[in-house]
């Protein structure tokens, strides 16, 4: 286990790094919604599934470097409800630095932005986030300073970033700090809102087409039913 001042690329013109953005696994405070229908435990083996699954689309890709950020790194604690895919992999483990999610995510793509062209931040919510995807993610970042995959439930399963948009952070004075800043988390204007705060920074950006997070049990059935990869 690392943090942003342990773990450190060498090469410092990296053309992707790809963070997967995960709360560590602790019954009760994973997956609240489906656990108010399926119980604790339930939504406890969901998370650390679907959080798996993202793993293994995110590093099938093989389009850039790729790092598990998460909302804490408990010491001792195992980290093999992973597979044997993570530990061969030898993926780094990150922490998540911040006071709530806006200063997370902006937290981990500026400083990612210091080692590479492209920054992609995904969340573990979303398994159809799949490498063609991502592949239009950075196409969008060879002409605009950010990207978003908006979700169905109004909020965004991916942002990414470019190295452009660091001049736009620090050409106004505090841009920098309101960049993902004053944005409704968990609610149905996130997109929006996020938006707004682009406008307000004058970062460019463009839109991927929408996809569906599981939230509830309805979205934990539509996950259920989806085929599976194997290998």
């Amino acid at each position: 286990m690392t943090d942003e001042r342990q773990h450190q690329i060498d090469d410092k013109s990296v053309p992707v790094i790809i963070i997967q953005f995960a709360k560590w696994p602790i019954k009760g405070r994973v997956k609240t919604r489906l656990a108010k229908t399926m119980g604790d435990e339930a939504a406890l083996a969901a998370h650390k599934l679907l959080t798996t699954v993202v793993y293994q689309n995110l590093s099938r890709a093989d389009i850039g470097s790729l790092e598990c950020w998460f909302d804490c790194l408990p010491e001792g604690s195992p980290i093999d409800f992973m597979g044997d895919e993570f530990l061969k992999n030898a993926t780094p483990l990150m922490l998540q630095v911040g006071r709530d999610l806006g200063e997370r995510m902006r937290h981990a793509l500026i400083l990612r932005l210091s080692q590479a062209e492209k920054v992609l931040l995904v969340g573990s919510d979303c398994p159809a986030v799949c490498s063609d995807y991502l592949h239009e993610a950075c196409l969008a970042l060879e002409h605009h300073d950010a990207v978003l995959g908006p979700a169905e439930d109004g909020g965004y399963v991916l942002i990414g970033v470019s190295r452009r948009i660091l001049s736009k952070l620090v050409s106004i004075e505090g841009n920098r700090d309101r960049f993902l800043s004053q944005i409704s988390w968990g609610s149905a204007s996130v997109l929006e809102e996020t938006l707004e705060n682009f406008k307000q920074c004058k970062v460019s950006y463009q839109l991927l087409p929408e996809l569906w997070d599981v939230d509830d049990e309805s979205d934990w059935q539509r996950f259920q039913d989806l085929p599976r990869k194997s290998g």
